[in-house]
């Protein structure tokens, strides 16, 4: 189980004139009110009501993750650098249906995961030493149009959670094999829970229009099951004593509660800008809480600072088919230096990307987009540890990732002919 990596491939394009342009959505850009493409069924559901026909669309991403962690092992002169490479491939499919002249039906499927690998050399293995948190959601939204300038939606959530998590665990010796090495505990736990969504769209003019869209939290609780391998005889035989064989497992978890808020605007020559704020409640973020036969095994009570997400994009025609885009995103550090821990380590992002969008025919369109991210260096360190006669510090020297994402949409885009 290592987390995951992220690369991707390119795409060619074939150039042929068309009747509407829609904008290409590099780093998050036009979230809350670009409202151009049927991925308007996630980002913000009122601005479904601007497409008069039915928008199919398919998207996949395709990450590239590269890290370099450096520990340092108090005064003893010892450290260890780990290099991690992970890759992670989304599906996301987005759906607007018109259902009358003021109703109006949007679907989103998405997925997202959180995951790290902390190596086999660092000082908290026995409590975690990988983990994969991943999310699917199922988004479905009624939008209802209130008049030429003002609509609304109402959403439903439903998010399947998969936690996996994996931690060393200290054998004991037993004749014949004074160091038997380290055994292995895997943690596989899943659920299903509810969340809800509010979203709307104010249209000043055809060409200027502000979004606002809110998602509620969501607390699954996880049931799961535990594997032990390499253990040793003794081991085993003292863990089936304490009844941690095969124990009841549960896990607790939270996605934050998140709202967006921003603005759209085009200008006479089809140039538009963007810009986004995206505010995410991480001071509730709850990453997994273990309980072992209704006993807490690890706490989840970190001290973290809510998110805010400024993005902006500015997209431009190339001829009468082809849109191009450039955006840019940036998100201050989501917890303090003295607060951050071993087992989330975040810090200040920031991030550039660059999009194109190619207008097949009237019902069908191609785009792509590129996103590079790079993460602060997340410097950690512990209390003092007597065995090592200091603390234990680690930081990234190297934290990037590129994202890649190709979709492709079916429909004839927003009403109006060109965007």
């Amino acid at each position: 189980m290592n987390p995951r990596k992220y690369i991707y491939f390119a795409m060619v394009w074939l150039l042929v004139t068309a009747e509407a342009i829609a904008r290409p959505q590099p780093m998050l850009s036009g979230q809350s009110a670009a409202a151009y493409g049927a991925s308007t069924a996630n980002s913000n559901p009122s601005g479904i009501t601007r497409f008069d026909n039915t928008q199919l669309r398919l998207d996949i991403y395709y990450l590239d993750s590269d890290s370099k962690w450096r520990q340092d092992f108090g005064d003893t002169g010892f450290a260890t650098e780990t290099t991690t490479e992970s890759d992670l491939t989304v599906p996301n499919i987005s759906l607007i249906k018109p259902l009358s002249d003021d109703w109006y039906f949007g679907f989103s499927m998405l997925a997202y995961s959180v995951s790290d690998d902390y190596g086999d050399d660092w000082i908290g293995k026995y409590v975690i030493q990988e983990y994969d948190l991943v999310f699917v959601s199922a988004y479905p939204s009624i939008a209802y149009k209130i008049n030429d300038s003002w609509s609304i939606a109402a959403s439903i959530a439903g998010t399947y959670t998969s936690f996996t998590q994996e931690s060393a665990v200290r054998n004991l010796p037993e004749p014949g094999n004074p160091d038997p090495g380290d055994g292995k505990l895997e943690i596989d736990a899943d659920g299903f829970t509810l969340g809800y969504g509010f979203s709307t769209l104010y249209e000043f003019t055809d060409r200027t229009r502000i979004g606002l869209n809110y998602q509620s939290e969501q607390e699954p609780d996880l049931d799961g099951d535990v594997n032990f391998s390499r253990l040793t005889s003794t081991t085993e035989s003292i863990l089936d004593m304490a009844n941690l064989l095969s124990p009841s497992i549960d896990v607790d978890t939270r996605s934050p509660q998140r709202a967006s808020i921003g603005i759209y605007h085009e200008f006479q020559n089809r140039h538009a800008v963007t810009a986004d704020i995206n505010w995410i409640d991480f001071s509730n973020f709850k990453l997994a809480e273990i309980y072992v036969n209704d006993n807490q095994y690890t706490e989840s009570d970190f001290e973290y600072d809510d998110i805010w997400a400024y993005s902006a994009g500015y997209s431009f025609p190339l001829g009468d088919s082809v849109m191009l885009a450039v955006a840019g995103i940036y998100v201050p550090s989501m917890v303090d230096d003295d607060n951050r821990q071993l087992s989330l380590r975040l810090d200040e992002i920031w991030g550039i990307g660059a999009g194109v969008e190619w207008r097949w025919s009237d019902r069908l369109k191609f785009d792509a987009t590129v996103n590079y991210v790079e993460v602060d260096d997340s410097p950690i360190t512990t209390a003092d540890i007597d065995a090592i006669g200091g603390p234990v510090s680690g930081r990234f020297t190297d934290r990037e990732l590129l994202i890649l994402q190709f979709g492709v949409e079916w429909g004839p885009g927003p009403r109006g002919g060109r965007d």
